[in-house]
């Protein structure tokens, strides 16, 4: 019986000390929310002031606490800077899990949530946002790309084709080929004429791509894809139907 009862009280110890243990190994949260706004460690992690945080939570009505699909227990000022700091370049989940003192899941899942809600709700001003592309807004874009001595009047934006480089994927990986990118090193001859040889770098690289059109103001107004890696722009552009939506929404003369 004693060594019955002995034997209970060693494997009670064994789960205390395991909790313990996992409480211990949870990372503390390093940053302290309630820093003053003037301090520019909130631009210098999150790309805004505090204020703006704030007053970004507040515009984009994010619900307080804030919900997720884990139900995970989170103010809107910190789900909205984790998202922030996750969208800054470099920013590993790694990272932030020093940062915010939670597991990179966590983390991911909380960012992931953010994202999501801010698409549901403003997904459509990424295909022209008619209520601020008015006739007047319109006008100044076109005055102000032809003040900088353009040719034409009625240009209000620029056509920007983006390809971003991803990891082999295990299938399709002929679909995600954007083919070789190619360097060229050139260099004179040892006789000192004016010829030269050319080495050609080819260097494999899988992608996917994306077409925007920007504003003089640097907003993008329209955006379109992913597109696989292997897409010409000129596909790229047939697809998204930008020339014929552009052709009924952007007339600067109304």
């Amino acid at each position: 019986m004693d060594s019955e009862s002995s034997s209970s009280a060693d494997e009670a110890l064994v789960v205390v000390a395991l909790l313990a243990g996992e409480e211990k190994g949870a990372p503390p949260c390093r940053f302290n929310f309630t820093r003053p706004s003037t301090d520019s460690v909130w631009r210098d992690k999150f790309r805004f002031e505090k204020d703006e945080i704030l007053q970004r939570v507040e515009y984009f009505s994010l619900e307080d606490p804030f919900p997720t699909t884990q139900w995970y227990s989170i103010s809107a000022l910190k789900a909205l800077s984790i998202f922030l700091r996750r969208m800054a370049y470099p920013a590993r989940l790694s990272d932030l899990e020093d940062l915010f003192g939670r597991d990179t899941t966590v983390i991911s899942s909380i960012s992931n949530a953010v994202l999501d809600t801010l698409y549901d709700k403003f997904h459509g001003l990424l295909q022209f946002d008619y209520k601020r592309l008015t006739t007047a807004t319109l006008s100044a874009y076109a005055s102000a790309i032809h003040a900088k001595e353009a040719p034409l009047e009625t240009c209000v934006g620029f056509i920007d084709g983006t390809v971003r480089w991803t990891c082999r994927p295990n299938k399709n990986q002929r679909y995600m080929f954007n083919g070789h990118k190619v360097y060229l090193h050139s260099f004179q001859k040892a006789n000192y004429q004016l010829t030269y040889a050319t080495i050609v770098t080819l260097q494999r690289k899988h992608a996917l791509k994306y077409q925007s059109v920007i504003t003089p103001d640097g907003i993008i107004i329209h955006l379109s894809g992913p597109f696989a890696g292997t897409r010409h722009d000129a596909f790229i552009l047939y697809e998204s139907k930008l020339l014929d939506v552009a052709a009924s929404c952007l007339s600067a003369n109304g």
